[in-house]
């Protein structure tokens, strides 16, 4: 709330700012000095109005339809999968055999007629 506020007032206070830019070391206004401060002016105030807006969308990860949304439902059912994964798998041994192409009979049988 003290942000929105602040979005409010700081463009009265930066008002005397952009008045020098306007006018310039020769005190002479000019269009295209008055053109860059209110640009400038403006850019600075929608600057502040999206950050306070992107604050607040990813401020609770937990409200639904917000860019930072945690899906706990879908990591729920994820973790439920791989804790059944797990439990099909326990009575397996920890390690698998694995037959490499130079250990198997056939590579053997290979390798003595070549000699």
């Amino acid at each position: 709330a003290m942000m929105r506020v602040t979005i409010q007032i700081l463009p009265f206070f930066y008002g005397p700012y952009w008045l020098h830019i306007a006018m310039g070391d020769t005190g002479l206004v000019s269009t295209e000095r008055v053109i860059f401060a209110c640009f400038f002016s403006s850019l600075i105030s929608l600057l502040m109005i999206v950050m306070v807006n992107l604050a607040d969308q990813t401020e609770n990860p937990f409200k639904h339809g917000n860019r930072d949304t945690i899906d706990v439902k879908g990591e729920m059912n994820l973790a439920r999968q791989a804790i059944k994964n797990a439990n099909e798998d326990k009575e397996r041994p920890w390690y698998e055999a694995e037959v490499f192409d130079w250990e198997s009979e056939e590579a053997s049988a290979e390798s003595e007629s070549r000699e």
